[in-house]
């Protein structure tokens, strides 16, 4: 699959009316937060045919409501199965790691205020410092300990699913090769599996 990069004006995006990410209020301000720290340091995934954003809605809003007039983007010519699978894909992902413990010694040296601004409320704060470990995803309780111990992560979507180490998942969750990754993504959604996977 390829696709193009390009600064695109937000006036010409189309949101995803079906996209099955909730952007709530906390959500929106965590990412207008973040895009006033460090700009924009992750493109958004849009199709061609109709510019929909297919990944970013929360970044999209965000935007607009700081003001901003153009997002750079990654643009690509998907079906709509493709679409909605890495809709959901993208969205689901984060749902499935496990923030590691040394995230509370991280945050216990922050100022309140900064704690929020990264997203956690104190009493997400308060849980993690006093040794409660949970995911604080969507998904449920995993222990940490359960998670360090798998070694691969395995996507399944439909007929189609695809594993990456855990080294190369831990990567691209704290960032460090998100671009990469959605390369992967792009790269991989017009390839089935095989049914045994």
């Amino acid at each position: 699959m390829t696709y193009t990069v390009k600064t695109l004006p937000l006036a010409d995006l189309h949101p995803d009316p079906d996209n099955v990410r909730i952007h709530n209020r906390r959500n929106i301000d965590t990412i207008k937060h973040s895009l006033e720290q460090f700009g924009q340091y992750r493109k958004m995934i849009i199709r061609k045919s109709d510019k929909l954003i297919v990944i970013g809605n929360g970044m999209y809003q965000a935007m607009k409501e700081l003001g901003w007039t153009e997002a750079e983007c990654r643009i690509a010519d998907l079906t709509e199965e493709q679409t909605r699978m890495m809709s959901i894909l993208d969205n689901r992902a984060g749902d499935t790691s496990v923030f590691k413990n040394s995230l509370a010694e991280m945050l216990k040296d922050f100022d309140p205020a900064l704690r929020e601004l990264c997203g956690f409320t104190e009493e997400e704060v308060a849980g993690l410092l006093a040794g409660i470990n949970e995911t604080m995803t969507r998904s449920g309780y995993i222990p940490a300990s359960a998670a360090d111990e798998c070694q691969t992560v395995k996507f399944v979507m439909g007929k189609f699913s695809f594993e990456v180490s855990r080294e190369a998942y831990d990567a691209w969750i704290s960032g460090i090769a998100r671009e990469t990754m959605e390369d992967f993504i792009l790269d991989i959604l017009g390839v089935p599996a095989d049914e045994n996977c």
